[in-house]
């Protein structure tokens, strides 16, 4: 049971590391956990959850912005916040105009935004990463700002990894052709491009962004869960 202060999250534990910035943006309203009284610790942050705490820092201004994105209902709980975020030049979408609000939301994507909200200032004397090379082009002030701010830490960036998905390489590959095929024409048309591109014509993940309109971050986490669902429709765990 969590201890007093984080609004009685009973999986917070006032040993754990994350203790007190958890109180904190309990305490002061940035963060509302689940309606189960969980906190969720090590659940995915998505884009939405990201830009809606951003909201609550500023105190949720009014904004006249509505309908920045296709597919981002009004009456949705996050919607004031991605409005407000557009109208502010701290989000801009993919090159579809959506904003995957329930989208786990990548380290690239974090150090932009969180950047942006900060009005974009200029870095000097920023130590690279291990993988540097890897952080794709729109990012890179970004993670320089957040490694010299203390926001990330460590030698090595770690974007999601190009390749394989070793797991689900090898579930899939001990499947029958035609159980591949019967798995791959229940899932949604993207889905299929995404698995066809990686898994049949071994692209890279820059490549398959390109083509799906997605960052290269963001592609290769759409990958390896295109590839996880795919192997759980060949064991037969998901259901249409």
């Amino acid at each position: 049971m969590a201890a007093d202060g984080t609004n009685g999250y009973r999986d917070v534990e006032p040993a754990a590391w994350y203790y007190e910035a958890v109180d904190y943006c309990s305490e002061n309203g940035i963060m509302n956990g689940m309606d189960d009284g969980l906190f969720v610790p090590d659940g995915e942050l998505t884009r939405a959850m990201l830009v809606s705490s951003l909201y609550r820092i500023e105190g949720e201004p009014e904004t006249d912005a509505n309908g920045a994105f296709a597919y981002v209902d009004n009456g949705a709980w996050y919607a004031d916040a991605v409005n407000w975020a557009y109208a502010s030049g701290i989000i801009s979408g993919n090159n579809e105009n959506l904003f995957e609000p329930d989208e786990p939301i990548t380290k690239e994507d974090t150090a932009a935004i969180l950047w942006r909200a900060e009005g974009s200032p200029a870095v000097d004397g920023a130590e690279d990463f291990a993988d540097e090379t890897s952080i794709s082009a729109y990012a890179a002030q970004a993670v320089d700002w957040a490694r010299v701010n203390g926001v990330i830490g460590g030698d090595v960036f770690e974007i999601v990894p190009l390749e394989p998905y070793p797991e689900d390489y090898d579930a899939i590959a001990e499947r029958s052709q035609a159980e591949l095929a019967a798995a791959i024409a229940r899932l949604p048309e993207q889905t299929q491009e995404e698995i066809f591109r990686y898994y049949f014509m071994r692209q890279p993940q820059r490549v398959i962004g390109v083509h799906i309109g997605r960052t290269r971050s963001t592609a290769g986490r759409h990958i390896q869960l295109a590839l996880q669902r795919l192997r759980r429709l060949m064991e037969g765990k998901e259901h249409e």
